[in-house]
């Protein structure tokens, strides 16, 4: 039984390692961030020639901004770190997996 706990455990850690480097797929990002992150961020998009919609709102506080933007997976983890820096980590990120999608700006049907 131990072998087996062992050899499951081994299975599914080098499975989802792989699976991470293979990063096959469509990443959505939403950005919550004040209007000053949020000129930076878009004009970063931007100037990367990647898609964004932006969603204007209000928190608790200020004004603040939803942008929503979706990218292959594999170009998430640098996409996140790149706007994380330009925003001095004041940016509220969720990450989601897109499974289907239709259209949009850069997007392949």
């Amino acid at each position: 039984m131990l072998f087996y706990c062992a050899g499951y455990a081994t299975g599914l850690f080098l499975g989802s390692t792989i699976e991470n480097k293979i990063a096959l797929g469509t990443s959505s990002l939403e950005l919550i961030a004040n209007e000053e992150n949020t000129a930076k961020i878009t004009e970063f998009l931007k100037e990367n020639s990647k898609g964004y919609t932006v969603f204007e709102g209000r928190g608790s506080v200020d004004r603040m901004n939803m942008i929503f933007i979706v990218l292959p997976r594999k170009e998430t983890l640098k996409m996140l770190k790149n706007i994380r820096k330009l925003c001095d980590n004041k940016v509220f990120v969720v990450a989601s997996e897109v499974r289907k999608y239709v259209g949009g700006y850069g997007m392949l049907n």
